[in-house]
């Protein structure tokens, strides 16, 4: 029986929780978290109207599904490049061993999985982004039309907070993809120089010394 698909996004999903360590964890996750909430604080504040913090959400969302949407081809172009390079620098990547840092028994993967990993699930977070991005689009302006007509004194301050607390989870999310998205571009630019540097030593070693 074939494997389903759901098992391989699952599988990236957990790849990508195996082999990210604390340091990527500070970038990729606590950085953006800190940055939410400065926002949302700030805005909270200054901001009394639920209609206001509304359409506030609403701008930022419509802009964030531009820039998820070019993230997500930037990381699948970057996979492909990749998946096209030199063969024997992805064999020499692939044969090499890591220790999964989430592993209490030793178990170890390659170099190559732990960096398609990362692009992998920047490419599948952002997809899924961008689904719910555009379902949040249509509920956003049902939301408006409920907070215009209900005449209940109190209903403004509840719409408030919890579109507050949705705002905390939700621009915590859109900044993590885009976090991984700007650590990918580093592995990208490593993995090239790699790929330049294994191409020059083999012209060497072929006699071929031109330069440009």
């Amino acid at each position: 029986m074939k494997d389903s698909v759901n098992k391989y996004i699952i599988r990236v999903w957990k790849d990508y929780h195996e082999f990210a360590g604390e340091r990527e964890r500070k970038f990729d996750l606590y950085i953006p978290l800190f940055v939410t909430l400065i926002i949302v604080t700030i805005s909270s504040i200054f901001i009394n109207s639920a209609a206001e913090i509304l359409s506030v959400l609403k701008d930022f969302n419509n802009a964030s599904l531009n820039v998820i949407s070019i993230l997500a081809g930037f990381n699948t172009a970057s996979l492909s490049v990749i998946a096209a390079s030199n063969f024997t620098i992805l064999g020499r990547l692939f044969g090499s061993e890591r220790v999964k840092k989430e592993s209490s028994n030793g178990e170890t993967s390659n170099l190559l999985k732990q960096t398609v990993s990362f692009f992998g699930y920047a490419i599948l977070l952002q997809l899924f982004l961008l689904i719910i991005g555009a379902i949040l689009v249509v509920l956003f302006g049902s939301v408006g039309v409920i907070i215009k007509d209900n005449p209940w004194p109190y209903w403004n301050q509840s719409i408030k907070w919890t579109l507050v607390f949705f705002s905390i989870f939700w621009l915590t999310i859109i900044f993590h993809s885009l976090f991984i998205s700007i650590r990918n571009i580093t592995v990208l630019y490593s993995y090239v120089l790699l790929i330049g540097h294994e191409s020059n030593k083999e012209n060497n070693e072929q006699g071929d010394n031109q330069r440009y």
